[in-house]
């Protein structure tokens, strides 16, 4: 699970799974990620979404290419998340490879209150 992060009355949380390949193969190591950024300005409101993608790895452990499953999830989290994704580095391989990350993104706005 990425760090929950917080400001003021506005907080939001990622936590992530990855779908495929399975446990008992071998998975690419992670050794360099970026937290994404979202800024209360750009929510108007609380959501949850899941957002599952496709990365393709390069031997060198660079990612060639975020794909992003067809689905409902929230397009702006998908698209910040995809813009992340790409700057994300993996150990070398002997080989290119496939992963498959489902993401849920969980934003919290507080009301406003009134006087």
């Amino acid at each position: 699970m990425l760090p929950v992060m917080a400001y003021g009355g506005f907080r939001y949380s990622i936590s992530s799974d990855v779908v495929w390949p399975e446990r008992s193969v071998a998975q690419p190591n992670l050794s360099h990620r970026i937290e994404p950024i979202f800024n209360e300005n750009e929510f108007k409101e609380s959501l949850e979404t899941k957002v599952i993608v496709t990365l393709l790895i390069r031997e060198n452990g660079t990612v060639e290419d975020v794909i992003p499953a067809r689905g409902e999830s929230n397009q702006f989290v998908t698209n910040r998340l995809c813009e992340m994704l790409k700057k994300w580095k993996f150990d070398p391989s002997e080989r290119e490879q496939t992963v498959v990350f489902s993401f849920t993104v969980k934003v919290e706005t507080e009301e406003p209150t009134s006087r």
